[in-house]
């Protein structure tokens, strides 16, 4: 049982070697999908702008940093506040967990795909519905 332990806790952290290391953001299927609908070309110039605006500020703002089993995060949002936040993360299966610090909160993401340069993810939202968008992320050299 002991030997069985040391095993899981050895392929946990040979599992996520590839994830190491600092990663941006890059593209999100739901704005891609939003600024395509008819709904947001129906809206005002300035509207349009601004949300342009919004999810580029989202795209050049957000970053994942990997190390060891910690994990160190900017999460961007409206009225362009960035919110750097720290944690612990684990791969299982397909699965990545993120537990952020000082919070109950866990933030799962299925694995679409980890390649050495990138990394796509979909967004867990309860047990039983995963989000149809995508999340890609490139490596950050």
């Amino acid at each position: 049982m002991k030997y069985a332990f040391i095993l899981i806790v050895i392929l946990s952290l040979t599992g996520g070697k590839d994830l190491q290391g600092k990663w941006k953001l890059v593209e999100n299927e739901s704005f891609l999908n939003i600024l395509t609908s008819e709904a947001y070309h129906s809206g005002t110039d300035e509207q349009i702008m601004q949300m342009a605006e919004i999810f580029q500020f989202v795209l050049d703002s957000t970053f994942y940093t990997f190390e060891m089993d910690s994990v160190f995060f900017a999460d961007a949002g409206p009225g362009n506040l960035v919110k750097h936040k720290k944690g612990k993360w684990l791969i299982k299966n397909d699965t990545l967990f993120i537990f952020e610090s000082g919070k109950f909160l866990t933030h799962r993401y299925l694995i679409h795909s980890l390649k050495e340069e990138e990394l796509k993810l979909n967004l867990v939202l309860s047990d039983k519905v995963v989000s149809k968008s995508i999340l890609t992320f490139r490596k950050v050299k």
